[in-house]
């Protein structure tokens, strides 16, 4: 979809490359934005900031990698998605992931009762 942002045939055919990159890398900006927002709003300052600091010191060694070893432009924009989906695990996991194993833990321990009040019988 080239054609959204020009109508230039060199400029299109400079962009295909990096369409799936910057889809997915715009996909999960929502999702950090909006986990971030929650998590600003339930003051989890300390939090935020660790992950914000982890992910700022440890993308500039990817791009430094990246840059070393040669690899195109696409590859950055690569690492974007990758940096976006850091952050969209570590906010989200925040507030959904205990949760999550509760209800997986308690839908294990509930087959584990039924199975050994089974077994018991």
């Amino acid at each position: 979809m080239p054609f959204i942002l020009t109508n230039d045939g060199m400029v299109q055919r400079a962009v295909r490359p990096l369409a799936l990159p910057l889809f997915l890398g715009s996909l999960l900006t929502a999702p950090v934005a909006v986990s971030e927002g929650v998590l600003l709003a339930r003051r989890e300052l300390k939090y935020l900031a660790s992950v914000y600091v982890l992910s700022t010191v440890l993308f500039p060694f990817g791009l430094f990698r990246l840059k070393v070893s040669g690899a195109p432009v696409s590859h950055v924009w690569y690492g974007f998605v990758f940096f976006q989906l850091f952050r969209a695990l570590c906010f989200t996991g925040k507030l959904w992931g205990g949760v999550a194993v509760e209800r997986i833990a308690s839908l294990l321990g509930s087959k584990k009762k039924a199975e050994s009040s089974s077994v018991t019988a």
